[in-house]
């Protein structure tokens, strides 16, 4: 045998290293195995993420009207009538209102947690509850750029539709009428549940795993079309439309749900506020204090297209996680 046999083509049928669905020409058994990744499947984010909003919708209307049921509301009602009144009064109660926002809420939530466990990635990593690349210290400068975003979908919103989104009247009013114990348990609810429920789903589970394959253009539309499809109302809808790419960017960029979720949270406290103790009207006016925020978080904006410049994020195709 010549010196070279070590390195000569082995004489048994080619072997292929576990775990590779590639072809490969031959592989010498004890050598390290190429590497061969498949692309990560997108199918199971997207058909998640489009089956959940009605299937959390009607999960929420069943909860509701079952709680109506059982309180006696449903007695005068007749079918074809405005809700709107009789879920305005029966939010006056903290039972009212929870059975209003939890079910549908929950059910995002429960979705994304059972779906991240069965991937083969670690859920926190596959959900996004992972160290952001970015420094805490720069947490602040993206909440104090999120107020721009979200008066932006405000004016949008006022643009294109000309009477008041019944939607948000009930939820502002809901904040502003509410007193006592029910009026912290709304505040703390609107800022904190959503921010949980939505960017888990829809930041963590569906935009990281469509960033991997399509890259953050495609990823962030689609999750935040998903974001504000989720909504419902075609009004909120568009409101929410700048808010919704903007916190895809934060995530995309910081690696991470965590700033996104802050921004999140920090914008749905600043509307409970805003709806308590700001102007009642129903239209964005652009008073001494709105200006103010504005400019202000203009500012912080700028700084954090510099922060995310010098922590920009890398190409994840570099490398692509387990497959799920």
């Amino acid at each position: 045998m010549s010196q070279d046999a070590p390195y000569a083509t082995p004489t048994t049928p080619p072997l292929q290293p576990p775990g590779s669905e590639a072809f490969l020409p031959y592989w010498i058994p004890g050598m390290p195995p190429p590497q061969v990744t498949r692309p990560p499947r997108v199918w199971p984010a997207l058909t998640l993420g489009i089956c959940i909003i009605p299937v959390g919708a009607i999960v929420a209307g069943v909860a509701f009207a079952v709680y109506l049921a059982a309180i006696g509301a449903l007695a005068h009602y007749h079918p074809g009538e405005d809700m709107n009144p009789l879920v305005a009064k029966a939010t006056t109660r903290p039972g009212g209102f929870l059975m209003l926002i939890l079910p549908g809420q929950l059910t995002f939530l429960l979705a994304a947690v059972i779906a991240g466990a069965l991937s083969p990635q670690p859920i926190a990593q596959r959900l996004g509850y992972v160290r952001p690349r970015v420094p805490i210290w720069s947490f602040p400068i993206f909440i104090f750029a999120t107020p721009l975003f979200g008066i932006a979908g405000a004016v949008l919103m006022d643009a294109v539709f000309k009477k008041p989104n019944a939607e948000l009247k009930l939820l502002s009013d809901m904040v502003s009428t509410s007193t006592g114990a029910l009026a912290v348990l709304i505040a703390a609810t609107i800022s904190l549940l959503p921010p949980i429920t939505e960017e888990t789903l829809f930041r963590g589970y569906v935009q990281r795993r469509l960033l991997h394959r399509w890259g953050p253009i495609a990823a962030i539309s689609i999750s935040t079309v998903l974001f504000t499809a989720a909504h419902l109302d075609p009004g909120h809808m568009l409101g929410v439309l700048p808010i919704g790419v903007w916190l895809g960017v934060v995530a995309w960029q910081c690696g991470s749900i965590w700033p996104s979720m802050a921004c999140h949270a920090a914008l749905n406290f600043l509307f409970s506020v805003g709806s308590r103790f700001g102007d009642k009207s129903d239209k964005v006016h652009f008073d001494a204090a709105t200006i103010v925020i504005l400019a202000l978080s203009g500012l912080a904006f700028a700084a954090s297209v510099y922060v995310m410049r010098r922590y920009r994020a890398r190409r994840y195709r570099a490398a692509a996680p387990p497959v799920g």
